[in-house]
């Protein structure tokens, strides 16, 4: 189809397929870059066209423009729709009704004058403030957060409805980072702001600035979440005035701009809340489920384990164990070691029996088990054990129930946590996500405890089992962050075993003494534990004694990967490792050391 419009010649003001290297098809609009700050392509014919959906542009060769209408039904994606997509098409249909509406002479829907050519007029301004607002933007269609998009909407359409609605007022102009203009430069004001959330509670918070600065626009509320940011003005004498929107430079309205001036904001409160960045990779997982729509989620500042202060616990307090496999029964006999009570089950109940035989208690099912304990932990393989050992008969769920604590150590897709938690937690009961760091065979000054959810389960869990385990023990936030921790985490080990394996097999193939290769790499910055063990382990075969199977460390891999794609964060390097441990796996050593991968070099 491109050859049929190889010669075709567009105008302003079409209305066209885009397509840019990494996108499909894209709703756009050939216009005429304002910004003399724009370079314009000096070889070839390229049509400067602005994104629906986005607040970006780039010049397009002919080639790779269609007719929207024409080609409407060829472009138009219908499964696994890319986000911002049906938002941009939203908005380019809604023009195509316009222009049409306009074309039979109707009066155009929601428009404050029914004049045609006020209409285009006023259509011909807004080009050219979108064509300002893309200054110093990167030149791709960006396929935005949904709750960024959802407030830029709604500032869209709360500045259109009230262009010419509101008369001017005499207040102050205040902008989020604490600036605002008033002709009195020492008069201290307050700002409280009702936070960003995708719950229908409101959180609130004051923030103390001084002046001498610019304002923001409040934006409305979604249907889909209440997303309000409201700026109130409070001066010394308890005057307060309310501020009227004011059309400002659009580039001061990007949301996240805002968030980030807050947190800047001086005089804060300790006891106030500031509305930290959003973890948007746990906002993108909010979309793929529809179990999710009623998680709120906190991020908060990472806590120490030294210092949280403990807790103290009851002689009667039991904890919960469920999956014994290599990590789990490290875990269970550090528990026991430590004067813990504890109950444990395992799908091969005969696994048991040697904790039995230390002073555990057996549970005949999970639910059993929860009911039982006061915190119950589980730690197994992968996410369909977890799913079955959570949803199955006689699982996790038929015992949970307000005061229960659950607790999951397993590494799993961020998806499964999240919707562990939510079926958790709306049963009354109190969810931790907590996956180890590291290798619980070495010491505990080596394993890392990453754990985000319910914030007083932590502090139980620190006092209880993670100071059986581990020294360190950070607190994340919100559900999420503990999981894509560990998966960064892994994902760069991985890629430093590939690295030190194709070192020592090209070295051999060299002829160098690979034990002298190694002896240098401990001389040099880039010398670690990391590189010492796997590496002796790797040139004296000694590939059986694993301290994490190379089949788990591939299952994080491919999960980081999946995060990737999930972000569009490319990881070229971390995807030609994960073939890697893929061929290593193929060749049958998957439950072996992750020194294994060695044997996948030639």
């Amino acid at each position: 189809m491109a050859g049929d419009q190889k010669n075709k010649k567009f105008n302003r003001g079409d209305l066209v397929w885009a397509r840019v290297k990494g996108f499909p098809p894209w709703p756009a609009k050939v216009t005429k870059p304002k910004d003399d700050d724009i370079k314009i392509p000096t070889s070839g014919t390229h049509e400067f066209v602005t994104f629906y959906g986005s607040d970006t542009y780039s010049f397009v060769h002919p080639d790779l423009l269609w007719s929207y209408e024409e080609f409407r039904e060829k472009y138009l994606i219908k499964t696994k729709i890319p986000e911002g997509f049906q938002d941009a098409v939203d908005e380019i249909e809604a023009t195509v009704k316009r222009r049409a509406a306009r074309a039979a002479g109707e009066v155009v829907e929601d428009s404050s004058d029914s004049s045609a050519e006020s209409e285009s007029a006023k259509e011909e301004v807004r080009e050219e403030v979108e064509v300002e607002e893309n200054k110093g933007r990167r030149h791709l269609p960006r396929r935005k957060s949904s709750l960024l998009f959802m407030q830029k909407q709604q500032q869209q359409q709360e500045e259109e409805e009230k262009n010419d609605e509101e008369d001017e007022e005499d207040d102050d102009e205040i902008d989020y980072d604490g600036a605002h203009k008033h002709d009195d430069d020492d008069e201290d004001e307050n700002i409280e702001m009702v936070s960003v959330s995708s719950s229908s509670k409101k959180r609130k918070s004051t923030v103390s600035v001084k002046s001498g600065e610019t304002k923001k626009r409040k934006s409305s509320t979604d249907k889909r979440s209440e997303v309000k940011v409201k700026v109130k003005k409070v001066h010394k004498k308890d005057k307060l005035d309310h501020s009227r929107a004011h059309d400002v430079d659009r580039n001061d309205q990007h949301v996240s701009d805002s968030v980030k001036k807050v947190k800047k904001a001086k005089n804060v409160k300790e006891n106030e809340i500031v509305v930290p960045k959003t973890n948007e990779i746990v906002e993108k997982f909010l979309s793929l489920s529809k179990h999710l729509n009623k998680i709120a989620f906190e991020f908060t500042s990472s806590t120490f384990l030294p210092d949280v202060l403990p807790r103290p616990i009851q002689e009667t307090f039991t904890i919960g164990f469920l999956g014994l496999g290599k990590m789990g029964t490290t875990i269970v006999n550090r528990l026991l070691n430590s004067g813990l009570k504890v109950m444990v089950w395992n799908r091969t109940p005969s696994k048991c029996k040697y904790f039995m035989e230390l002073g555990a208690e057996k549970g005949s099912t999970p639910s059993e088990v929860v009911q039982t304990s006061d915190i119950t932990i589980s730690c197994v393989s992968d996410a369909r054990a977890l799913k079955d050992l959570i949803s199955g008969t006689n699982g996790v769920l038929e015992s949970i129930s307000p005061g229960k604590s659950f607790v999951d150590m397993s590494t799993v897709d961020v998806l499964t946590v999240t919707e562990l938690h939510e079926s958790i937690t709306s049963r009354g009961g109190k969810f931790l996500e907590s996956p180890i760091i590291g290798s619980l065979d070495s010491s505990m000054e080596d394993v890392v405890v990453v754990a985000s959810g319910d914030k007083e389960l932590f502090d139980d869990c620190c006092s209880t089992v993670f100071n059986s385990i581990s020294k360190k023990a950070f607190y994340l936030g919100g559900i999420g962050s503990a999981t894509c921790m560990k998966l960064v985490v892994n994902m760069l080990q991985g890629t430093l075993l590939a690295g030190l394996a194709e070192t020592l097999a090209l070295g051999e193939k060299l002829g160098l003494d690979q034990s002298q290769v190694l002896n240098i790499l401990t001389l040099l910055p880039i010398s670690s534990q990391l590189n010492s063990l796997k590496g002796d382990a790797m040139i004296t075969n000694q590939l059986s004694t694993r301290q994490l199977s190379l089949e788990h460390m591939q299952r994080d891999i491919r999960l980081a990967i999946s995060l990737g794609e999930l972000v569009q964060q490319p990881l070229y390097i971390t995807t030609a490792t994960n073939e890697l441990f893929k061929k290593a796996k193929a060749r049958g050593y998957g439950d072996h050391d992750t020194a294994a991968i060695y044997r996948a070099t030639d």
